[in-house]
């Protein structure tokens, strides 16, 4: 071989091993970002997920809380306010009809979205459902119980600096 051919090897060898370097790593970042995206995708949707559990179990709580609207409504003194106390009393008897209705709609969205249907302790919460006697400690063993909101709890990095701020410390 002679010089002239053999730096057209060297040249060419040089340029494939340069071009198999280039696709080589090209498809490893294409690779990489699609592997990034797709986690970042999966943990968006496990973020709106809980966000919409913690939504759905803390309007339970909210609105099994409510006492009835009678223990609120003051009915002494309603000598020669008869009807102003009758227009009170069913504004509040409409409001308390809204707030069961709101009750009753979370209450199905968690039954219907619950992943434990079929066990026990989910058959005994759709029996006090049925019997309208669900409480909201009734609510928060079975948010105990999801495993959709069982995720390890990962402060911000500054969180504490974050805390004593708040509280007017010294940063």
């Amino acid at each position: 071989m002679d010089e002239r051919t053999k730096v057209l090897v060297t040249v060419g060898v040089t340029a494939l091993g340069t071009l198999l370097i280039a696709i080589v790593s090209s498809t490893l970042v294409i690779l990489k970002d699609y592997l990034q995206g797709k986690w970042s995708r999966q943990a968006d949707r496990e973020r709106w997920l809980r966000d919409k559990l913690h939504e759905i179990y803390s309007n339970c709580i909210l609105y099994t809380s409510y006492g009835p609207m009678s223990n609120y409504i003051y009915k002494g003194d309603a000598v020669g306010h008869e009807f102003e106390l009758a227009k009170y009393l069913s504004e509040g008897y409409r409001l308390q009809e809204v707030r069961n209705a709101e009750c009753q709609k979370w209450l199905h969205i968690l039954a219907v979205y619950h992943p434990a249907r079929g066990t026990p302790a989910f058959d005994d919460f759709m029996k006090k459902l049925q019997n309208k006697e669900i409480k909201s400690h009734d609510i928060i063993e079975l948010a105990a119980s999801d495993p959709r909101l069982k995720v390890d709890f990962k402060p911000e990095k500054d969180a504490q600096t974050k805390c004593d701020i708040g509280r007017g410390a010294a940063a």
